[in-house]
């Protein structure tokens, strides 16, 4: 929760919509997302891929607005920079609700009992 708040806290400290403030969410966004891997704070590698896919997804997006919203683009090159985000997002989206359904698996067949072997 904090690496989250951090995130979101550093760039308000910076004037608004200006290119310190996306500069310095995308350090954050980037400091982290080399940190996860070194640091390994899960136990499960699932947990380490779905945090990482998360900080990847939000710097994309943070990234590909600000060019959206700053940049110099052809009508072409926009759409095909709001196409590559929205793939992105619903990319990891899928990647989430993958996860869950197989955590889901993993728990259905952890809790029920084994089946009974007929003794001879």
């Amino acid at each position: 929760m904090s690496r989250n708040l951090f995130v979101s806290v550093v760039p308000t400290l910076f004037p608004q919509n200006t290119a310190l403030q996306v500069a310095s969410a995308q350090c954050a966004l980037v400091c982290f997302l080399v940190a996860l891997p070194l640091c390994r704070p899960y136990k499960a590698n699932a947990d380490l891929l779905l945090q990482c896919a998360q900080l990847l997804t939000v710097w994309i997006l943070i990234s590909s607005g600000s060019l959206i919203e700053h940049g110099d683009l052809g009508a072409e090159t926009r759409e095909s920079v709001e196409t590559l985000s929205l793939v992105v997002l619903i990319s990891t989206l899928l990647l989430l609700a993958a996860e869950c359904l197989a955590a889901m698996v993993v728990e259905r067949a952890r809790v029920r009992p084994a089946p009974a072997v007929p003794s001879s």
